[in-house]
């Protein structure tokens, strides 16, 4: 299961994965094939490692629910707030 805690009046972040380089990342980024029209997924670094972010939602139930079609998918999905 995806677990969070909702923090009021942020938004929040669905990432893909934790990798060490960009190039790990990007190869991810890559397979990512099937999407619903305005996703456009972007390699971002977050301290020492690079993420795939997946979407940036005000209503952490929408969030939630949009990583959970993910994690079904097989990818390592998280949600930063």
């Amino acid at each position: 299961p995806i677990s969070a805690l909702e923090a009021q009046g942020v938004a929040s972040k669905v990432l893909i994965g934790k990798y060490a380089t960009l190039a790990e990342a990007r190869k991810v980024q890559n397979t990512l094939t099937d999407l619903p029209d305005g996703v456009l997924p972007f390699v971002k670094k977050i301290n020492s490692y690079y993420t795939i972010q997946m979407g940036s939602y005000e209503n952490f139930n929408i969030a939630k629910t949009v990583a959970a079609q993910y994690k079904q998918k097989g990818y390592d999905v998280w949600i930063l707030q």
